[in-house]
């Protein structure tokens, strides 16, 4: 994550910050997903136009920073978001047609998503929350949302 705000006025045991951080049920299995989906777009020869669209919409946001030689953000990824959601939902939707019990399951899963959006929107927007829920968000070493 990146911070680009940092609360030091709050009441102690409080924190407050304002971060640019994606949520990682969509992150995740999504860049998995594009993955996936450029595979089977290649395999498939480009017949289908809209794993195409996706696949090139995605490629055409994503290349371009690969190439640069200095420092990149993780903003600079963010035009490339809204393809691995397109992906993900492309993937869900052919596993869904092939298994019809797998809906259940990716209920569940978009719930989660909703889920983890609602946990990080303080630590994210800088609204005032305990130091506590803070470091309860800390999964990775490199997430220091408490302070």
């Amino acid at each position: 994550p990146i911070w680009m705000y940092k609360n030091d006025y709050l009441a102690p045991g409080y924190m407050g910050s304002i971060a640019s951080f994606g949520n990682p049920l969509v992150w995740w299995p999504g860049s998995l997903a594009m993955l996936g989906l450029i595979v089977l777009t290649i395999r498939q020869r480009g017949r289908d136009r809209v794993n195409l669209f996706v696949c090139i919409g995605f490629l055409a946001q994503f290349l371009p920073w690969v190439l640069v030689t200095r420092a990149t953000f993780i903003y600079h990824y963010f035009a490339s978001v809204p393809f691995i959601i397109l992906a993900l939902a492309r993937l869900m939707q052919y596993g869904a047609a092939r298994w019809p019990r797998l809906t259940r399951w990716l209920a569940l899963y978009l719930a989660l998503v909703a889920l983890l959006f609602i946990a990080f929107y303080p630590v994210l927007t800088g609204l005032p929350v305990t130091s506590a829920y803070g470091t309860f968000l800390d999964w990775m070493p490199q997430w220091y949302f408490s302070y």
